[in-house]
């Protein structure tokens, strides 16, 4: 498993996959120093009008519940519904405590 792990991170900084982010405002900045410290490449896009183009650029979409507001529902709602079945395994929900 270990092994596994490694080869994970070895292939996200050779690969450099663009990961779509719809956070909150407060670990905006947090969550793309982390996934640029592991070799990816972060966009931070919230507009409804961008997840289509979005979703099919980026390699993951990562979505942050923490704090809401009915804009950024929406969009998370139309990143998870236009995410093909394939990438499914690449949504992540974070919740913050």
């Amino acid at each position: 498993m270990l092994d596994q792990i490694w080869e994970n991170i070895q292939r996200v900084k050779e690969e450099s996959p663009l990961v779509h982010n719809i956070t909150n405002a407060v670990v905006m900045n947090n969550t793309a120093n982390a996934l640029l410290a592991a070799g990816a490449s972060p966009i931070m896009a919230h507009a409804l009008e961008e997840i289509d183009e979005m979703v099919a650029l980026c390699r993951a979409t990562v979505i942050n519940i923490g704090t809401l507001d009915r804009f950024t529902v929406e969009s998370m709602k139309s990143a998870i519904w236009r995410t093909p079945s394939t990438k499914w395994l690449r949504i992540f929900l974070q919740r913050i405590k």
